[in-house]
């Protein structure tokens, strides 16, 4: 009695069968990977969420290739193997990328272009600025342009539960550890919508998690440029004019307070701060 001779082919499940083949994807996660692709030097290129750096080019492949992929096949991940004590791949703490989809305040010079990078997370800096230490203007497509001086303040819970505010000081001053505070002209963010953390509903890498109003978004953030006013008030402005009145126009105390009310419904539509306006 003779039998013929069985071949097995591992290679058939992927092209035979009603479901859908697994496919498991072996990660790297060493040290290396946080390196620059081709030794660029910002100090950005050190991060695995870097656009620049090995990791940054590795989740960009695999992201197209699950949208792409994810109805062809069951898609795992797994990473290499390492020892608990090998630090070199812990994980200490994390931050995500984000970038705008609107331009805010656009007729200002330092606006926020469409493709500034911003980084977020315990060791984030916020969007990449002119003045962003260490530089990351090498990285990012686009950055906002601040004055010499001008800095950016970030809470430590800033995007936490709940949401502290960050500020970008825009005139001069350092505006970290409270300096803030002292800034003339600033603006203020806040989380509006959404939540801190990964954009995507689920791992097609296609959904973002917050469909409405367009364009598909993961977060909204709130941006309110604040001026500190000077000393002037609605009370001393009507006095200052009626004294400039009486003084250089000649005119008594009766013709003065009418010319003053006449001025301040003049000048109340236009909603500029009140110590700005002139006098006299």
């Amino acid at each position: 009695m003779a039998s013929a001779l069985m071949v097995a082919d591992d290679k058939d499940l992927l092209k035979r069968g009603s479901a859908p083949p697994n496919l498991l994807i072996v990660f790297g996660n060493s040290e290396t990977t946080e390196q620059p692709i081709q030794g660029a030097t910002s100090a950005w290129d050190g991060d695995g969420d870097s656009p620049g750096s090995k990791m940054g080019a590795a989740k960009a492949v695999l992201k197209q290739f699950i949208s792409q992929k994810s109805s062809t096949f069951n898609i795992g991940m797994s990473a290499f193997t390492h020892g608990a004590s090998s630090s070199n791949v812990a994980v200490i703490s994390k931050h995500w990328l984000y970038s705008p989809l609107s331009v805010d305040f656009p007729n200002e010079t330092w606006k926020e272009p469409i493709g500034t990078i911003e980084r977020w997370g315990p060791r984030g800096e916020g969007p990449c600025t002119s003045a962003t230490t260490p530089a990351c203007t090498d990285r990012s497509p686009n950055f906002v342009t601040l004055p010499s001086g001008a800095g950016m303040e970030v809470g430590t819970v800033f995007f936490g539960v709940p949401a502290a505010d960050a500020y970008i000081c825009l005139d001069g001053a350092k505006c970290n550890d409270g300096n803030k505070d002292t800034a003339t002209k600033r603006i203020k963010i806040t989380l509006s919508a959404g939540r801190y953390g990964d954009a995507y509903t689920d791992a097609t890498l296609s959904a973002y998690t917050i469909s409405t109003p367009a364009p598909a978004h993961s977060m909204a953030v709130t941006k309110l440029y604040q001026q500190k006013v000077g000393s002037g008030n609605g009370a001393n402005w009507q006095t200052d004019t009626v004294e400039a009145l009486e003084k250089d126009g000649n005119l008594d105390r009766p013709v003065a307070l009418r010319e003053m009310l006449r001025r301040y419904a003049e000048l109340a539509p236009s909603n500029e701060p009140i110590h700005t306006w002139p006098v006299g």
